[in-house]
């Protein structure tokens, strides 16, 4: 019964971290055209996809066993690109805002879950 209410708590607590940092995404990007979104959208998205790599490479640096990082990423990727298609091309309008929207939903789930990981599990890795 302790293990899954620490399961619930955690997850709850995910989707909260994940939920505060979209908002703050959806802030910033909300003034503009619909072009000037998109590309905003699109620039933290970037911005994103460049700090995971870095936090990928850093969990390689600092674990002796970084197989939960390194071997699961490649597939994260192809199931998250995947997914966002997917729904880019279920909607009519504004395709590029729901891609990069969706690639960022993922991107902040996939830090957090590394973060939990390696912090819970093995120590915190080192920053830099």
């Amino acid at each position: 019964m302790k293990k899954t209410i620490s399961i619930l708590v955690l997850l709850f607590s995910l989707a909260s971290a994940q939920s505060e940092g979209l908002r703050e995404i959806d802030s910033k990007c909300s003034a503009g055209s619909s072009h000037d979104i998109a590309m905003c959208y699109s620039a933290e998205e970037e911005k994103l996809t460049n700090k995971l790599k870095r936090k990928i490479e850093t969990i390689k640096e600092t674990f002796v066993d970084s197989s939960l990082a390194t071997s699961t990423q490649p597939i994260w990727e192809q199931y998250t690109q995947k997914w966002c298609e997917g729904r880019k091309r279920l909607s009519r309008n504004y395709r590029y805002m729901i891609f990069s929207s969706c690639m960022i939903e993922h991107t902040l789930l996939r830090l957090e879950q590394l973060d939990i990981y390696y912090c819970n599990e093995n120590g915190c890795p080192a920053t830099k």
